[in-house]
């Protein structure tokens, strides 16, 4: 049976069928037997479409594994080497060095209207990255810096200096240990594997 869909307001109506129901309506003769080729045609084409589309998803989940991999990798070499990663100006640091810090503020213009965009995050940051940002909010009141307990996102908590411990404001974002993009220096120091990325538009893969 033919299914039927109709355009709203009148207009042209649009009919999606199955391959036995224009065989049935397709009468025999030159048109008849041309008509019932293009039919066969598209058919297997919407049937190697679906295939496709298995096999896509399959190698774009291959290609999520392969660049959590390159994270984890870097991860585990960096940590062998004794460094961390500062979020703050995204370089490889001493391990011992390394410390979470909240940080809040606005950057702008966010909009046409000129406004600031407000921002709430944990940022994991070395010694000059602290110092700097401390100098920053003593001299312009901005970004506010917090020191934080807890390496656990569902853990921190703020830490003031007359021991208050409240938890992290809602929205606040824990920036990730592992960065993606992976900058090129510690691609290269690493000896980390290029990336690989998928264009979802035009179906090619990426060299970053």
């Amino acid at each position: 049976m033919a299914a039927r869909t109709s355009t709203i307001g009148g207009g042209e109506e649009r009919m999606s069928v199955t391959a036995k129901t224009l065989f049935g309506e397709l009468q025999e003769g030159e048109l008849g037997f041309l008509g019932k080729e293009i039919v066969r045609k598209f058919f297997g084409l919407k049937a190697t479409q679906r295939t496709l589309d298995k096999k896509r998803g399959a190698l774009e989940g291959e290609i999520a594994s392969y660049r959590k991999d390159r994270l984890t990798l870097l991860r585990r070499r960096l940590l062998e080497d004794g460094k961390d990663y500062c979020t703050y100006h995204h370089g490889a640091v001493p391990a011992s060095e390394i410390l979470p810090v909240y940080l809040e503020g606005t950057r702008g213009p966010a909009d046409h209207y000129g406004g600031d965009r407000e921002y709430r995050e944990v940022h994991w940051t070395c010694l000059a990255c602290r110092e700097e940002l401390r100098d920053r909010a003593a001299s312009y009141l901005r970004p506010r810096v917090v020191h934080v307990s807890g390496w656990k996102p569902e853990e921190m908590r703020l830490q003031f200096s007359d021991g208050g411990r409240p938890p992290l404001p809602l929205g606040t974002m824990v920036m990730d240990r592992s960065p993606d993009p992976i900058p090129e220096e510690l691609v290269r120091e690493y000896n980390i594997p290029p990336d690989i990325r998928l264009d979802h538009n035009t179906f090619e893969l990426l060299r970053r």
